[in-house]
């Protein structure tokens, strides 16, 4: 008696790449974002997510395993002086503690994502779903906000993107 055994393929592990970020300012609500823009600090937000990314080599088979770059830091800079919570941030400093990151219907701090993505990466890989994150702040800005920010995304492999973003409105 024959019988037939079905082998599989896999090209085991594979290096990914972000080559390009994009952007898009709209609001977030209940873990849904929409490109339709609000001044409202509690809606407003900043979509980031990756436009194009790449294996690092090729594998003609339909099974591996996409190893995906590991953020060392998310850097979120305005450029002029934002005031929150009484304190004076001038362009170009961190705003990071003011904003929220949300993913995948969790919330974080940027601290925070950046530990639960690099222990278990869910997004910033090679993925037939486009993925991307969501920034909003934290708390109503001491001033309105109309102002271009600058998202800048450091990976442990020393590759480097930078979003920016013309404007962004927080009315006070």
């Amino acid at each position: 008696m024959n019988s037939c055994v079905e082998v599989h393929f896999s090209c085991g592990e594979i290096e990914t790449r972000i080559l390009e970020l994009d952007h898009n300012v709209g609001t977030f609500s209940s873990f849904f974002f929409s490109n339709n823009s609000s001044s409202n600090f509690e809606e407003a937000a900043i979509q980031i997510e990756v436009s194009e990314s790449i294996l690092e080599r090729e594998c003609d088979e339909a099974t591996f395993t996409p190893v995906p770059q590991l953020i060392e830091s998310i850097t979120i800079t305005s450029s002029d002086n934002v005031r929150s919570g009484g304190v004076d941030y001038p362009a170009g400093e961190s705003l990071n503690d003011l904003f929220s990151l949300h993913s995948r219907e969790q919330s974080f701090s940027i601290s925070d994502f950046i530990i639960a993505q690099n222990n278990d990466p869910l997004i910033f890989y090679w993925d037939s779903r486009p993925d991307s994150f969501v920034l909003q702040f934290l708390q109503k800005p001491d001033n309105s906000i109309s102002q271009s920010f600058n998202i800048v995304i450091s990976f442990t492999d020393s590759d480097r993107l930078s979003v920016e973003i013309p404007i962004f409105e927080v009315s006070n």
